[in-house]
């Protein structure tokens, strides 16, 4: 009953897709992105790499930010950056606010867990030295630094994360956050709340933490329809 609904749904995405817009999507890492699913596809989490739409709609609420409060650097941290393609997306539009002398400088911090995603990221970006790239589980990572702008793609529905590790890498988050910073975290359509449903004690408080977090920090949400398959993003203020 769930496949058919969302089978269609993919065709539809796919019949209003032009072909340069695919060959955005199913960027030049893709292969890679694949391979690293397959050999550690707890810790990864889906088969796809989010693609650059949901980049985009993430950027705009650090654009908000900046319109609201124009400030002159901006420290920008990505967790579970893959492959960069997201990455390129936050790059470029980080470069062209410098460009336009909306800021002066950045910093973007890429983590990444998978040592085969670690090395396309640093084939992409060991040239720009605004760019840092970290190979570390984020649980471990220590910085005295704090971000206005803070992305994850973690799976936290995934059976590599116990309750107690959401929590806490949650808590970490929201102490590497400005007093004014945001966070935004995305989720795949129907797999937080079918995964409360189908799963065991431990899924359903997994659950539990993020959703209590999204009701007291969260202040928008959106679904973005063009991502294999459709994905929730939400937006968070530090608490």
């Amino acid at each position: 009953m769930i496949k058919r609904p969302f089978l269609l749904v993919t065709f539809l995405l796919f019949s209003t897709i032009q072909p340069n817009q695919l060959t955005e999507w199913f960027h030049n890492d893709v292969a890679t992105f694949v391979k690293g699913s397959y050999n550690n596809f707890a810790a990864v989490g889906t088969c796809f790499a989010v693609s650059t739409y949901v980049a985009r709609d993430m950027f705009k609420e650090l654009k908000k930010k900046l319109e609201e409060k124009p400030q002159e650097h901006v420290n920008f941290l990505e967790i579970g950056a893959g492959t960069g393609p997201l990455s390129a997306v936050f790059e470029k539009e980080l470069e062209q606010m410098v460009a336009r002398g909306d800021i002066k400088s950045y910093s973007l911090i890429l983590i990444e867990l998978e040592p085969i995603f670690v090395e396309t990221l640093k084939n992409r970006f060991d040239n720009n030295p605004n760019i840092e790239i970290v190979c570390q589980d984020f649980a471990e990572w220590q910085t005295p630094n704090k971000y206005d702008f803070i992305v994850s793609t973690l799976p936290w529905n995934s059976k590599f994360f116990s309750a107690d590790a959401v929590n806490s890498m949650q808590q970490r988050i929201n102490e590497l956050l400005d007093n004014k910073g945001i966070y935004t975290f995305v989720e795949y359509t129907l797999f937080g709340k079918l995964s409360r449903l189908l799963r065991g004690q431990s899924q359903k408080d997994k659950r539990f933490i993020v959703e209590d977090m999204i009701h007291r920090q969260g202040y928008n949400h959106k679904i973005v329809w063009r991502n294999v398959p459709p994905i929730h993003v939400y937006s968070l203020h530090k608490e």
